[in-house]
C-alpha cells in the first residue's frame, strides 16, 4: 500500500509539472483566465501521452479506418477551424467523450449499442459540439482549481491497471468519461447547447438528424427506472424527459433525410462484438444459429454480415479450414471486399499459408494503396517473410503522410533495424517515444543513431540539433516539476 501510495504522489508531481509545462491556468488564482485553443491542444496531448502510453487505446485498423470514414463528414460540415481526432476504447459499455484539443473517444460497447450509422454519427456529433462551443474552456474558467484532481484521476487509475488490468482498464475508462464529463462541466445549458449544435452538424452532414433523439430515447426508455445501473453516457451525459423531448421537437424542424448504413458499418459491428462478448464460443454458435435459420439469400447483406461474423469466430477458436470455408464464400460475393480480403489473409496466415497471404495482401495493397488496413497488413506480411526492405519502403510512403501514426511508427522502425537502417530505426523509435512524453527514452535512442552515423556532417548536425531540442524539454519540465 505504502508502494502504490508513493506512486500516486510521484504522479501529482508530474501532474504539477504538467501545469507549468503547458502553461495552463494558475491554479491558486481567482482571477479569471481563458483557456487558449492552444492550451486546451496541449492539454488533449497530455491526457494522449498517459492514453497510448498505458495502452488503453484499442486499435483495429479496419475499425480505425472506418470511423475516419464514418466521421469524415462530420469534420467536413464543421465551420471551425477545431482539428478532430477520434479514436476507440475497447469498453464494453455504452459511452463517448470529448477531451481538451479536441480528441473524442469511443467505447466499443456504443458501437455494439447502435442501430444505425447515424446513431454513431449523432453521438460524435454531440461530442465534437461540446469542443467547438468551448465548453471545456468555459468551464476552465468556472473551476480552475479542478484540473489537477481529474488529470490525477486519470494517471491513478493508468496506474492501477499497472496493478490489475481489469480493474485498471474500467477505472481509467470511467475516469476518462467521467472525471473528464465532470471537469467539462457538463451543465444542462451545455448538454442542450451540445444538441442543437451536434443536430445541425449531423443533418449538415448527410445523417439522419431523428438518429439523435432516437438512440438518447432508447437508452432513457430502457434504463429510466433503474438509476442505479444506467448506462454510462446517461451518467455522464446526464438526461430528463424535458432534454429528451427538445430533442425530438428539434428534430422535426429538419427536412426529411435518410442515411443508407453502409456495409462497413454491420462489419464493424461483427469486429467489435468479439471484443466486447465474455464468452466467444456463445457468440460463434449465435451467429451459426442465426445464418442457418436466415431466410434471406447467400448474397443478401444480413446473410454475407452473419457469414462474416461467424468466419472470425471460427479463426478466433482456431478453426480455419471452416472459417477459409465461409470466407471464401464471402469473396465470390464481393472479391473486393477489404474485410473479407483481410479475414481470407489473417486465416490463411494462421493456417501456416503464408505466401498465399501475403499475395492477398499484396493485391489488396494494389486495390487500397492509402487504406491503413491495406497497408498494415501488407507491411507485416512482408516483416513476416522477412522482406524487410519493402515494408520499409510500404511504410515508409504511409509514415510521410502519417507521422503520428505510432502503429505504423513501431512497424518501421521494426522494418528499418531489420533491414540493416539502423540509424533510421533509432530515429524512428526516438518519434515513438516523444508520442509517449518519454523525452529521456528518445535522447538515448538518438544517441545510439550519433554512434551510428559514422562521421556523416550533415546527418550528425541533426541528430545533435534534435537531442539538443530534447534535453531543452526535459531540463524544462525537471525545473518546473
Amino acid at each position: 500500500m505504502q508502494k502504490f501510495l508513493y506512486i500516486i504522489l510521484a504522479c501529482l508531481c508530474y501532474l504539477q509539472q504538467a501545469n507549468a509545462s503547458y502553461n495552463l491556468p494558475d491554479m491558486g488564482s481567482q482571477a479569471s483566465v481563458t483557456l487558449s485553443p492552444a492550451a486546451e491542444r496541449a492539454i488533449g496531448e497530455f491526457y494522449m501521452e498517459q492514453i497510448r502510453a498505458y495502452g488503453m487505446i484499442y486499435y483495429d485498423p479496419l475499425i480505425d479506418d472506418y470511423l475516419q470514414q464514418l466521421t469524415y463528414p462530420l469534420r467536413t460540415a464543421n465551420n471551425t477551424q477545431q482539428n478532430f481526432t477520434f479514436f476507440m476504447v475497447r469498453d464494453p459499455s455504452i459511452n463517448a467523450f470529448a477531451m481538451p484539443g479536441g480528441f473524442i473517444g469511443i467505447n466499443t460497447g456504443l458501437i455494439t449499442a447502435a442501430r444505425s450509422e447515424s446513431e454513431v454519427a449523432s453521438v460524435m456529433a454531440h461530442e465534437m459540439a461540446h469542443v467547438t462551443q468551448r465548453h471545456i474552456a468555459r468551464s476552465f474558467e468556472r473551476q480552475q482549481r479542478s484540473l489537477l484532481p481529474t488529470l490525477a484521476a486519470i494517471l491513478g487509475s493508468a496506474i492501477l491497471a499497472t496493478q490489475s488490468p481489469e480493474a485498471g482498464m474500467g477505472a481509467l475508462t470511467a475516469t476518462m468519461a467521467g472525471s473528464q464529463q465532470a471537469a467539462i462541466n457538463f451543465t444542462r445549458e451545455n448538454e442542450e447547447e451540445a444538441d442543437r449544435v451536434g443536430m445541425d452538424l449531423l443533418y449538415n452532414s448527410g445523417y439522419d438528424p431523428n438518429a439523435m433523439s432516437d438512440f438518447f430515447t432508447r437508452l432513457w426508455e430502457a434504463h429510466r427506472y433503474n438509476q442505479y445501473n444506467l448506462p454510462e453516457f446517461l451518467s455522464t451525459h446526464p438526461m430528463s424527459e424535458a432534454r429528451i423531448a427538445d430533442s425530438k421537437n428539434r428534430a422535426t424542424q429538419y427536412a426529411t433525410k435518410t442515411h443508407q448504413d453502409s456495409m462497413e458499418f454491420y462489419l464493424v459491428k461483427a469486429r467489435v462484438d468479439y471484443t466486447n462478448t465474455q464468452s466467444t464460443r456463445r457468440l460463434i454458435a449465435d451467429y451459426k444459429a442465426k445464418l442457418n435459420s436466415s431466410q434471406g439469400s447467400a448474397n443478401s447483406r444480413q446473410n454475407q454480415v452473419l457469414r462474416y461474423g461467424y468466419a472470425l469466430g471460427l479463426a478466433q477458436t482456431a478453426d480455419y479450414k471452416q472459417a477459409l470455408v465461409e470466407v471464401k464464400q464471402l469473396r465470390q460475393i464481393d472479391s473486393s471486399n477489404i474485410f473479407y480480403r483481410i479475414a481470407e489473409a489473417d486465416i490463411l496466415s494462421k493456417s501456416k499459408q503464408k505466401s498465399a497471404a501475403l499475395n492477398v495482401l499484396q493485391d489488396t495493397y494494389k486495390l487500397y494503396p492509402d487504406s491503413q488496413a491495406a497497408t498494415l497488413n501488407y507491411a507485416d506480411a512482408l516483416i513476416d517473410s522477412e522482406n524487410y526492405s519493402k515494408a520499409r519502403d510500404v511504410l515508409r510512403r504511409y509514415t510521410r503522410a502519417h507521422p503520428n501514426h505510432t502503429v505504423a511508427l513501431s512497424m518501421l522502425a521494426e522494418a528499418q533495424g531489420k533491414s540493416g537502417h539502423m540509424v533510421e530505426a533509432y530515429q524512428t523509435r526516438a518519434d515513438i517515444l516523444v508520442s509517449y512524453g518519454d523525452y529521456r527514452g528518445a535522447i538515448k535512442q538518438l544517441e545510439y543513431a550519433l554512434k551510428e552515423s559514422k562521421g556523416d556532417q550533415y546527418l550528425t548536425s541533426s541528430l545533435n540539433a534534435r537531442i539538443k531540442e530534447l534535453k531543452a524539454k526535459e531540463l524544462k519540465r525537471e525545473e518546473e516539476s
